[in-house]
């Protein structure tokens, strides 16, 4: 008899000399620890590499052949926070067309994945056929208890055959406290 596991990945600890960061450009699929199995839809989140922002590789949400409203969540890997007072995540999106039936929402979690809160951080990205840069401040997700955040990208496509979503260059960076000022 075979028993298949799945050994949970350690989660990645932003520091304030460290940085969160996935391009997609060493990668043949979605990386490791990246998890793009919640949702409706029957083509989720995939790596492609004909569609990134800086570079060639990306991820994208086929919205040509899932049905109406279906969904799908790319999750980052665990991200510990507990060691930063605040900090931004950045990532570019688009879609292939700018007449795209769909949108994109930013959602956090700060249990590992398992659940997400009910509001998103950023919601109805729609409408772009070239990279929009986007920044969100995570800095209320820092700090003591924030060892197990997760950030989620929701694609929702209202209609099939519609045009593609895209995401790339996803990255959380440390707000670096600033140093005590001292008399000259």
């Amino acid at each position: 008899n075979t028993i298949a596991f799945t050994t949970e990945c350690d989660p990645f600890v932003l520091t304030n000399s460290t940085q969160f960061r996935e391009t997609f450009e060493n990668s043949t699929a979605i990386p490791t620890c990246w998890n793009n199995e919640e949702g409706t839809a029957t083509d989720p989140w995939t790596y492609t590499s004909a569609g990134g922002n800086e570079g060639t590789h990306g991820v994208y949400l086929d919205c040509y052949y899932n049905s109406t409203n279906k969904t799908s969540i790319l999750k980052t890997p665990v991200i510990d926070m507990t060691q930063v007072t605040g900090a931004t995540l950045t990532f570019y999106w688009k879609y292939g067309s700018s007449d795209s039936t769909g949108k994109i929402d930013v959602l956090i979690s700060t249990d590992g994945g398992t659940t997400f809160a009910t509001t998103p951080l950023l919601s109805d990205l729609r409408n772009k056929s070239t990279y929009q840069l986007a920044t969100v401040d995570l800095t209320s997700y820092c700090g003591a208890g924030f060892d197990r955040v997760v950030v989620g990208f929701r694609g929702t496509v209202y209609y099939n055959y519609s045009y593609d979503m895209y995401l790339d260059d996803i990255i959380v960076t440390p707000i670096l406290p600033c140093s005590t000022p001292t008399d000259a």
